[in-house]
């Protein structure tokens, strides 16, 4: 599972700091990606709760952009031109 790209971003101290000031437990000896998963599962289940944080709106605006495209676009479908055969000098002197 891919984390959100604002804490993929962010120092793994500035991490636990955000871990402390959002009460998660058990956080210390998790390596950077797993703590970023911690973090990210932790605050999408409490986003009532922590959302007007300003010290985590980055995280929010970021998943808020993710949301917004969930499937890719389809491209607009490409007129496909033909290429014109060449004819044989026999042909042409007919």
């Amino acid at each position: 599972m891919s984390t959100n790209s604002w804490l993929q971003r962010q120092r793994k101290s500035d991490l636990v700091e955000i871990a402390q000031n959002i009460g998660l437990q058990e956080y210390e000896n998790l390596k950077k990606s797993e703590l970023e998963a911690q973090l990210d599962d932790y605050l999408s289940e409490n986003s009532a709760r922590f959302s007007s944080d300003s010290k985590l709106s980055g995280y929010y605006t970021s998943r808020a952009r993710m949301a917004g495209s969930p499937v890719k676009k389809e491209a607009p479908e490409l007129k496909v031109s033909k290429r014109r055969q060449t004819k044989a000098p026999e042909e042409l002197a007919e």
